[in-house]
């Protein structure tokens, strides 16, 4: 399967949305469609087998709609597709606010009295000559999009818009040309061009609002983007330096970095010091000090000395570009609770038409005179207020501004569920090692009993251990390499899963790890009395053999990260219960517990028994998030409802986890679940007012309060108040960017 993006041009709704994604989702060998209207987006996942992405592109046409193939940064096209932008959208609001002004004056006898001096038919002629390409050319678009619409047996937003234009557009004009038609009818022929102007002007007014809104919020996004240089300088043989592409970038190149200049690739220092700003991948204020061997990321920005760099990761492989690929799909993503709004969205429209005419029914056979008047300035006021661009719009723009806004943070979020899961989260489980605690333990001491020496005991663990890629191991590994110990060669070295080492060598077995490793009752008897009286200093590894059982324990200690205890205790603050899972010995575990305000916590769980807790959790608490660092808390990050990953950057695309957290802090977990309830709660408000919005908007443009307090709604009020609608949905979702 490969999965692609492409750039709709044309919608307008959540029924357009609606629509790309079904036709689509028809196209044999396409998997998986999701259709953004905020970021105006299809994200697709398909067999490049059985059909081809030209012929995707081709097929969102047929659709009624534009579509261009993005490109890997996520941003120019690649296929050259006519569509209208926002200089197109600007002039054509500039045209229609002029005229319309115009229109208004003209229209208005009551606040300008001279109106009433000029010979009606004259001004008559001059509204109709400034309306009709306001109608025409200024609401193209809308005309365009309806009449594709009607091509596909389908309607939306435009369809709404041009048929209530049309409608006050054609009786003006019937009116203007053939007056005696409707005086014999005892039908008084009103104008209503203004109403013309000012839906198409409004409606307009507002689109370009809504687009203004949503390139702010897509800007975190924009920003990622340029963080990728264009070009990148080589150094050749005998030192000859050469600007390529960064695109023609191969492995092992030598790239080399100015100050002032942003990195291209991932790759390590061979030579130079400078400072780094990595902020932009880790949300880390503070530069950090890269020399000979250190370790540089793409798209972090060189500040004071020139960086010669080895290239290991190019092109999409970086980080940064794969940051940019996960919050891209995090942005196209569906959260559940859209669902609800994308079932009504697609039964609205044809809802709103089916009100209107009843609407102009009812005032035709039951309202004041002039009824045929009356009717039809009501259907047309129910046709342009009640539109489903709001509902479409309510969660794809917070969640796009969401993602990014984490993105700034240090805080890579996945995908819309992520949100939704995380923000009910009752609980919060925590690994220790390498979570709670640094992940970086030290060998404090190595203890021998029972008569063996302690050289063989040491030689035994580093021996060991090396074959190991455990945080514990790895300090037994960088002592044994400082110490210069020579490791044993075994015949066969086997690791047991939560447990520990074990090797041949000849007819010996050699053991390094937990008591449950030796299989004599008396011995794991033994060691169970020696920990107590050392579990100060940390975890405990046992090593032995099979002949002559223990020999002796090596202790390491790693200590809390100093953030730790605030942020469960913010955690904590927030409702949340906090507990602790770890593989270790229950008496460090007990240690770790007495230092930090813990709900509860189980120790010497195996990785895969991980899993087990959390779904227990889950039946005692409800929804569960869990935090962890490593490949072994995989199984519990896919059990959880959420599963964070804390790393260093490196791990940060782990797929068992919903949220990366970029840097090695704590405190970016409550960070976290703070943003996550923060979206979750306006995307509740933007469907609470969509859906508020349009219940109460149509039986008030439909006359419900007329035979009560005689009040009606002009179709250019209810043509603004539409608009308004969707602006006030992206507004509130732009206050996530100071989340």
């Amino acid at each position: 399967m490969k999965e692609i993006e492409l750039k709709i041009h044309g919608m307008s709704c959540a029924v357009c949305a609606g629509r790309v994604e079904k036709a689509l989702e028809k196209v044999y060998g396409v998997r998986r469609v999701v259709v953004n209207l905020a970021s105006g987006t299809a994200h697709i996942e398909f067999d490049p087998g059985s059909i081809s992405p030209a012929r995707l592109v081709e097929v969102v046409k047929s659709a009624g709609y534009g579509a261009e193939l993005m490109d890997d940064a996520g941003s120019a096209p690649v296929l050259d597709v006519r569509h209208e932008d926002h200089g197109g959208l600007k002039r054509r609001l500039l045209v229609g606010a002029i005229l319309g002004v115009i229109i208004f004056i003209m229209s208005m006898e009551r606040l300008f009295p001279w109106v009433m001096d000029m010979d009606p038919e004259i001004r008559g002629t001059l509204l109709l000559l400034l309306a009709t390409p306001i109608q025409f050319w200024v609401g193209y678009p809308f005309l365009r999009g309806a009449l594709s619409a009607l091509r596909h047996k389908s309607a939306d937003m435009n369809t709404l818009v041009s048929l209530g234009t049309l409608s006050a557009y054609a009786y003006s004009l019937f009116a203007l040309l053939f007056p005696h038609i409707l005086e014999r009818a005892n039908v008084t022929p009103h104008l209503y061009f203004d109403s013309v102007a000012m839906i198409i002007v409004f409606v307009l007014f507002g689109k370009f609002l809504e687009q203004k809104a949503k390139t702010t919020a897509a800007s975190a996004m924009t920003r990622l983007m340029t963080l990728i240089p264009k070009t990148a300088l080589i150094e050749r043989g005998h030192g000859e330096m050469q600007e390529i592409p960064v695109k023609e970038i191969r492995v092992g190149d030598v790239v080399v970095v100015r100050p002032s200049r942003r990195i291209p690739v991932d790759g390590v220092v061979i030579e130079g010091v400078s400072s780094v700003d990595e902020s932009v991948i880790s949300g880390e204020s503070m530069p950090v000090e890269k020399s000979d061997g250190e370790k540089v990321l793409g798209g972090t920005l060189n500040m004071n000395g020139t960086l010669k760099i080895r290239a290991e990761k190019v092109g999409e492989a970086t980080l940064i570009s794969q940051i940019i690929k996960v919050v891209r799909e995090a942005q196209g993503s569906k959260a559940r609770i859209q669902r609800l709004a994308d079932r009504v969205a697609a039964y609205f429209v044809p809802f709103v038409m089916g009100c209107a005419f009843l609407t102009a029914i009812i005032w035709y056979a039951m309202g004041p005179e002039p009824a045929i008047t009356n009717a039809l300035l009501s259907m047309v006021s129910v046709l342009v207020i009640a539109c489903p661009c709001a509902m479409g719009l309510a969660t794809p723009t917070a969640v796009m501004v969401a993602t990014g806004r984490g993105a700034e943070l240090g805080i890579l979020i996945k995908n819309a569920v992520a949100i939704e899961q995380g923000a009910m989260a009752r609980a919060v489980c925590f690994d220790k090692t390498g979570t709670l605690t640094t992940g970086r333990p030290s060998l404090k001491e190595v203890v021998s009993f029972q008569g063996h020496p302690r050289e063989i005991v040491e030689q035994v663990l580093y021996s060991l251990e090396r074959f190991s890629d455990h945080p514990l191991a790895r300090a037994v590994q960088e002592w044994g390499k400082d110490k210069g110990i020579r490791p044993i060669e075994f015949d066969a070295v086997e690791e047991v899963p939560g447990h520990g080492m074990k090797a041949r060598l000849g007819e010996e077995t050699y053991m390094a790890g937990k008591p449950s490793l030796f299989a004599d009752v008396h011995a794991k008897g033994r060691l169970s009395t020696i920990v107590p009286a050392h579990h100060d200093a940390g975890s405990v590894i046992f090593v032995g053999t099979d002949t002559h059982g223990p020999m002796g324990f090596a202790l390491i200690s790693d200590s809390l990260r100093p953030e730790a205890r605030g942020a469960l205790k913010e955690l904590q603050s927030m409702g949340l219960k906090v507990y602790m899972i770890t593989g270790d010995i229950p008496e460090v575990a007990r240690k770790i517990a007495d230092e930090l305000p813990l709900t509860g916590y189980w120790a010497n769980v195996l990785p895969h028994e991980k899993a087990m807790k959390i779904r227990e959790l889950k039946e005692k608490e409800g929804r569960v998030a869990m935090v962890g660092d490593g490949v072994n808390d995989a199984p519990a990050l896919i059990e959880s409802d959420l599963g964070i990953a804390l790393g260093s950057g490196t791990d940060i695309a782990m797929d068992s986890a919903g949220i990366g957290i970029m840097r090695e802090d704590m405190a970016l977990v409550p960070r976290a679940i703070i943003l996550l309830r923060q979206t979750l709660r306006v995307i509740r408000q933007n469907l609470f007012w969509a859906f508020a919005y349009n219940t109460l908007a149509i039986p008030v443009a439909a006359g419900a309060l007329y035979p009560v307090w005689e009040i009606r709604l002009s179709p250019m009020w209810a043509a603004l108040a539409m608009a308004m609608s969707s602006v006030t949905v992206v507004s509130n979702a732009l206050r996530l960017k100071k989340a």
